[in-house]
């Protein structure tokens, strides 16, 4: 039976394996580390099966393990044609399991042989069929139950890989004058943000978000203020008929249905701080690739003044902005 060779089983190979398993596709898998490490059966120990693979799919964002692998492959004498590499996490499984074979007329196996080295068609069909889906936004839920089991979200602020984004945004902040600034924090989640706002001495601070471990988190982390941790559905609630200088909009324009609708609640002239990934995730519901597709969407109501990117690694970035209400 025809199949397709996978090295490299980590985060991103998992998600390729997830995309063959849909596409009812075999598969053979080798990686060095988790078949010596790890209790997998599913994983080949001997590295010559990958020469019987119709493709070999090298997996993984990290450079050095791509390089690794390669020469591995070329060192077993497989052709470099079979050769192709998946650098990132591009197939969103959990909206696209059931529809997924819609959108290829071939077998995988025969769409990979015709691609380029880094599947620069597949990624083209897996962003088509991402935008056509229906996606539900996620419910309060959905975030109380990433909060509860990610520990990510007790490290500190300035233990985190947000922390270069939020020292962008701190300085737009404290050029403004950290002693005059009303902010409005959307989506705060557990406060890490606001924490790093709480030590740096701003006054003036809301943050409102829906989910009730977040809030929880926030409240432990800053009990003086509690108060201002507010929970409330935004589309309903009556807090923008306060002033506010800056509007902070981390993480969050990405996650919901009425994006354009939420900006448009923010008054005139004021200053929005926001950030934006270019990444799957489950609670994602569109994927900005750069900051032209950005701009697209969103400067017919925000005047967009400055970006700053933060990568994460070679294919994940967040782009964060300073930009003015319309």
């Amino acid at each position: 039976m025809d199949k397709i060779g996978i090295l490299g089983y980590g985060k991103v190979g998992q998600n390729f394996y997830a995309l063959c398993a849909d596409m009812d596709t075999c598969v053979y898998i080798y990686d060095d580390f988790y078949s010596s490490n790890i209790n997998n059966s599913f994983i080949g120990t001997d590295e010559n099966e990958l020469k019987n693979c119709e493709v070999i799919v090298i997996c993984s964002a990290k450079k050095h393990l791509r390089d690794d692998f390669y020469i591995k492959t070329i060192t077993l004498g497989i052709h470099q044609e079979k050769i192709h590499f998946y650098t990132g996490c591009f197939y969103p499984s959990y909206w696209l399991t059931s529809s997924i074979k819609e959108y290829f007329n071939h077998s995988l196996i025969e769409c990979l042989s015709k691609d380029t080295l880094f599947l620069t068609e597949l990624k083209k069909t897996l962003k088509t069929a991402f935008e056509n889906i229906p996606k539900p936004q996620k419910e309060n839920s959905f975030y109380d139950d990433i909060y509860l089991k990610s520990e990510m979200y007790l490290t500190n602020y300035d233990k985190t890989p947000y922390y270069p984004g939020w020292k962008y945004a701190l300085k737009i902040l404290q050029d403004f004058g950290m002693q005059k600034a009303k902010v409005l924090d959307i989506g705060c989640g557990n406060g890490a943000f606001a924490k790093m706002l709480y030590e740096n001495n701003i006054l003036s601070y809301e943050g409102i978000d829906f989910s009730d471990e977040g809030l929880k988190i926030a409240r432990e982390q800053i009990p003086s203020w509690s108060e201002y941790f507010i929970k409330e559905d935004i589309f309903e609630s009556k807090i923008f008929e306060k002033n506010f200088t800056h509007i902070i909009i981390f993480e969050v324009l990405e996650h919901i249905n009425d994006d354009i609708r939420l900006l448009s609640k923010i008054k005139p002239k004021t200053t929005i701080i926001g950030s934006i990934p270019n990444f799957h995730s489950e609670g994602h519901i569109r994927i900005f690739e750069d900051i032209t597709e950005i701009k697209k969407r969103y400067e017919p109501m925000i005047k967009i003044l400055d970006f700053f990117e933060l990568k994460l690694n070679e294919e994940s970035k967040i782009f964060y902005f300073k930009a003015i209400k319309k």
